[in-house]
């Protein structure tokens, strides 16, 4: 059991941060719920559903899918959900988006945390091109700080580790600059509200980091 001062968790940071690290230890042991906009627009896209045929119609144009539909994904998916704690991993991503979820959370009586996961880019790039994903059970590895490699069978369930077509300088340089564009106004916004910790740390660092400053507490019932 848990005691959670904090409804919701808002957690920002470049891409290679470790946001979705964070996210799984926090949901695991505080009984958060991640919400993730990439998981919900897929989910929703094979389903079929109203939103999720909405969606594809952009993405099927290469177009961006305007902030009240991304944010109207999201709000569809904590309305259906039986819980009021809430980890934020990669939304809000523009300032738009972050000021409807501010105008949901209000309206929802639910409190919130915003904390920068702050990792400068040249860790990044160390982290992004030394990393290796299972295509079977999605989890992530070192090739610097394990013994993993290309090919290698995953731990887990035995498929062969594989570096995600993406994970290249000249993808990660664009996305970086996309961060950059946005994350500005977002901060901004947020003022005061945001509160930062040390991504360069080792992730058990930077976890322990994040639960002292969120006051999470643990308790026996």
């Amino acid at each position: 059991m848990v005691s959670n001062l904090v409804n919701a968790v808002i957690l920002l940071g470049a891409p290679g941060a470790g946001k979705g690290t964070q996210t799984s230890l926090l949901c695991n042991e505080y009984g958060f719920f991640r919400v993730s906009t990439g998981d919900i627009i897929r989910v929703e896209v094979k389903l079929g559903s109203f939103l999720g045929k909405t969606v594809a119609h952009f993405q099927d144009k290469g177009q961006l899918v305007p902030d009240d539909l991304v944010s109207e994904l999201v709000f569809s998916r904590l309305r259906a959900l039986e819980s009021d704690s809430f980890v934020f991993d990669g939304f809000p991503r523009t300032l738009a988006q972050a000021i409807k979820l501010d105008e949901y959370l209000q309206a929802s009586s639910l409190s919130s945390s915003v904390v920068l996961v702050d990792v400068p880019f040249e860790s990044i790039r160390t982290r992004i091109l030394g990393r290796l994903y299972c295509p079977g059970c999605q989890s992530i590895f070192s090739s610097l700080a394990s013994a993993a490699y290309e090919g290698m069978p995953c731990p887990s369930c035995g498929v062969q580790l594989a570096v995600r077509p993406d994970d290249n300088i000249e993808v990660l340089k664009d996305r970086y600059d996309i961060y950059n564009r946005e994350i500005g106004p977002i901060l901004e916004y947020y003022g005061s509200r945001v509160r930062s910790v040390d991504g360069t740390q080792p992730s058990e660092m930077v976890y322990d980091s994040l639960v002292r400053l969120l006051e999470l507490k643990s308790f026996q019932c």
